[in-house]
């Protein structure tokens, strides 16, 4: 389908030109300050040299965020050209840089970014041993959590990413509704195509049965179903604004879903404060409509020339209403004496808030993951496939981690359907397991704890506000102890 705005590769380029001078250390850090200015950053130079220099001008994919009162007045009398994205009260266009700096003129704007493209916070870069996803799910205790019984019955997760495709671990009718945002229009469909694959993959990271491996390469909680927003391509791009309105769309219609949880392992640059970033905005209105929402921290850990990169924390994983997932590599131990930090995966503070992030880790290095049959990932993944299972690769990012801790959610909130967001972050963090190697710049609070954060919560009493048995802190495993805190 054709893209909604023209403009797609003007977009693409300055996405990449971010990536490469978002030197994101100390002298970026200088300059941290939030701007006092109605239009980002990254796009007020620009604006300035083509509004003055009309041979030069070109359209550029913006969304322009209005005073409420302006947005419903803009609803009224929608164009053809706008996209609207009520959940923030702006619309996505395509304008001059002209264009761009008349609108700065009206009362009624209050901030014009870039329609920015988003990525797969994936990683295909990822160094140390293969690692067996059933090590990468007992070193954070999920093992025992099924023992337990627990497998995320119940649970719905809102799943942004490029579909859930064909696989053999998930074709059941655990999709409880598909929607593709990456066209002239929302679709709505019975399956969504997953011509890039990583959707697919991060949905059997949360939620895969694991049929195509009897059972061995399952997810984290292989009985939750999924809600199926489709807002990056086959090609692993989408714009920001897609997402927006697929954000939009599980507001209003996420509660009758049964929508618990939000899994975003996606993301791009910081282009400015999370205060006037629209995307950021969007994750708080989802939050504050009571979806728990995770997202990858990034992969901006490194670059050929910076080996070390700090505050490349990606949006909206810059939100203080998300919580951000960074990935570790157990180098495929269950024990955690040898975890270390992965040289890839971003690590915080946030560009240009300073905020501590990412707030929690999980392994994200090299594990098995399935692939949808006709996928890109299918097809150029070769080199990463499993020896034994062919119907899936090695995959490493953020993007893993984020998925396994969704899935540790599900299984928390199936323990307690009571769970508010607020108490399921503080069990999720003050459970987490303190790495020795990592800086807390790259762990965050730590590794997620699925076998205490489990426990915790299926024994807390929600009215009288207690627990009702204590839980230990500590847990062994391989002959070390893994404790929380």
């Amino acid at each position: 389908m054709q893209k909604l705005y023209s403009g797609a590769r003007n977009a693409r380029v300055l996405s990449v030109f971010l990536s490469g001078v978002l030197c994101l250390g100390a002298v970026c850090f200088a300059a941290s300050e939030r701007s006092q200015s109605r239009i980002s950053p990254i796009l007020e130079d620009e604006v300035s040299f083509l509004s003055s220099n009309p041979a030069y001008d070109y359209a550029i994919p913006v969304i322009v965020k209005l005073r409420a009162d302006s947005f419903r007045a803009a609803v009224r009398v929608r164009s053809e050209r706008n996209k609207l994205l009520p959940v923030v009260s702006s619309y996505a266009t395509e304008l001059t840089g002209r264009e761009i700096a008349g609108l700065l003129d009206s009362e009624s704007v209050e901030y014009v970014t870039l329609d920015a493209a988003v990525y797969p916070a994936h990683d295909s870069n990822g160094v140390g041993p293969k690692i067996e996803l059933s090590n990468s799910l007992a070193t954070i205790g999920v093992d025992r959590v099924r023992e337990d019984g627990y497998r995320g019955k119940g649970v719905v997760v809102a799943l942004f990413d490029t579909g859930i495709g064909d696989h053999p671990d998930l074709n059941d009718s655990r999709v409880v509704a598909a929607l593709d945002f990456t066209g002239n229009e929302v679709i709505q469909v019975k399956r969504n195509r997953d011509g890039h694959g990583h959707g697919t993959a991060m949905a059997g990271l949360i939620g895969g049965t694991g049929k195509a491996s009897k059972g061995f390469y399952s997810g984290v909680a292989p009985h939750v179903r999924f809600v199926d927003l489709k807002v990056m391509g086959d090609d692993g791009i989408g714009a920001m604004s897609d997402l927006i309105l697929a954000i939009d769309w599980v507001i209003n219609n996420g509660e009758g879903l049964g929508v618990r949880l939000a899994n975003m392992s996606l993301g791009r640059p910081p282009l400015e404060s999370h205060i006037d970033d629209v995307l950021c905005q969007a994750v708080a209105r989802l939050v504050e409509n009571g979806v728990f929402t995770f997202v990858s921290a990034g992969n901006f850990g490194k670059t050929d020339t910076y080996p070390k990169i700090w505050g490349g924390i990606s949006s909206p994983g810059n939100s203080p209403y998300a919580l951000t997932v960074a990935a570790v590599n157990t180098l495929g131990t269950k024990t955690h004496s040898d975890d270390i930090a992965t040289t890839y995966a971003s690590r915080g503070p946030t560009y240009p808030d300073g905020i501590f992030k990412p707030d929690l880790s999980a392994p994200g290095n090299r594990i098995p993951v399935p692939v949808a049959a006709g996928s890109w990932l299918d097809r150029e993944f070769g080199e990463f496939r499993v020896e034994d299972a062919a119907d899936y690769a090695y995959l490493s990012g953020s993007s893993v981690a984020t998925a396994i801790a969704t899935g540790t959610a599900a299984l928390m909130y199936e323990a307690n359907p009571d769970l508010s967001i607020n108490l399921s972050r503080l069990v999720l963090l003050l459970t987490a397991i303190k790495l020795s190697e990592p800086n807390m710049l790259e762990q965050g609070n730590g590794l997620v704890n699925a076998r205490t954060a489990v426990s915790l919560v299926s024994k807390l009493d929600m009215e009288a506000r207690q627990l009702d048995e204590p839980v230990p802190p500590c847990w062994e495993l391989d002959g070390e102890l893994a404790c929380a805190g």
